[in-house]
Order: structure tokens, then sequence, then C-alpha cells
């Protein structure tokens, strides 16, 4: 039997990741094409596009939540990991990388719950609907879901990865601290 890949590897992944890049790309720029081609049929043209805001609105929920999903992915969001920066023993700095990891799983994984079995489900039960275009609000409040469930899924890899670092073919080890790379001997 061979050597299972890293999961970084699979190809799932890579098409999570990948499917995650193209997405905020695409719904960036047309957020971008919506506002820019809004301003000037308000205000010069005074005129509206029906149901323009609703769009613009939900875009922008995915966006923000799927960057969020995104950032988790390559550690590059928002954290408070000062206290890193002035340990300078190995053995305390991973312990302080695990019990921050620990934590990101904690609060993502309840706000996840929270969405899902709370706010989502109640949203779908409820049967909202957007005023103009008749969306239905549990649309924009599937992406918060989505999101706290990748992002958990993302902070429960790099707190994996704090134990069993990734080495791939060219020997280096890279650790789940801010895919840091480190002689494998």
């Amino acid at each position: 039997m061979g050597k299972l890949k890293p999961i970084e590897e699979t190809g799932l992944w890579k098409v999570i990741v990948h499917f995650m890049e193209i997405m905020l790309f695409l719904m960036s720029a047309a957020l971008a094409t919506m506002v820019f081609i809004t301003v000037p049929v308000r205000y010069i043209m005074k005129s509206s596009i029906f149901g323009i805001e609703e769009v613009i609105m939900m875009m922008a929920i995915w966006i923000y939540y799927l960057g969020a999903a995104y950032g988790s992915y390559e550690q590059s969001h928002i954290n408070a990991d000062i206290l890193l920066h002035f340990v300078k023993n190995p053995k305390a700095s991973k312990i302080i990388a695990i019990i921050k990891q620990v934590i990101a799983i904690v609060v993502f994984g309840a706000f996840g719950y929270w969405c899902i079995a709370k706010y989502l489900a109640w949203t779908i039960q409820s049967g909202g609907q957007s005023m103009q275009l008749h969306i239905p609000n549990w649309l924009p409040i599937s992406m918060m879901a989505i999101s706290f469930v990748l992002m958990t899924l993302y902070e429960i890899f790099h707190l994996y990865r704090i134990f069993k670092p990734y080495r791939p073919t060219d020997g280096k080890e890279v650790t789940a601290e801010e895919g840091e790379e480190v002689s494998a001997a």
C-alpha cells in the first residue's frame, strides 16, 4: 500500500482553494463593475437599476465571508499573536501557538454552530425574502455558515501542522506558524 498524500496535496483541497480564489476574484470584479455602473446611472441619468442594491449587498456579504475563510486558509487573518514575537523559547512558542489555534477552533466552531443551527435554520424556516428581487434571505447567510465551517476546518488543519510539519519533496519542513520553513534533519 502506498504512502498517503498530505491533505494539502489532495484534489479536493486544491479544488476548494482554487474555487475560493476564482470566486473572490469574479465576485470582486462584478461588485466593482456594478458600483461603477450604478454611480453614473444614479447621478447622471437620475435613474436607478432595479434591485441592484440587493445584489450588491448579497455579493458583499459573500465576498466578506469567503475572504475570511480564505484568510484562515492562508493564515493571513488578523490575530493577536504579538506574544510570539517576544517569547524566544521554542517550546513556549509552540504552546502559545497551540493555545491560539485551540481558541480559534472553539470560537469559529461556536460561531459556525450558532450560524447553522440557529440563524440559518431560523432564516430558512421564516422564509424571508428581499424586498425587490425576492432573493431568499438564507442565500447570503449560507455563505456565513460555509465560511465558519471552512475556517474551523482550516484552523484544525493548522493545529495539526503544529504537531506534524509538512515536508514537501524539496526536504524543507513547513510549519503552521506563519508558513515558516525549517531545515529537515
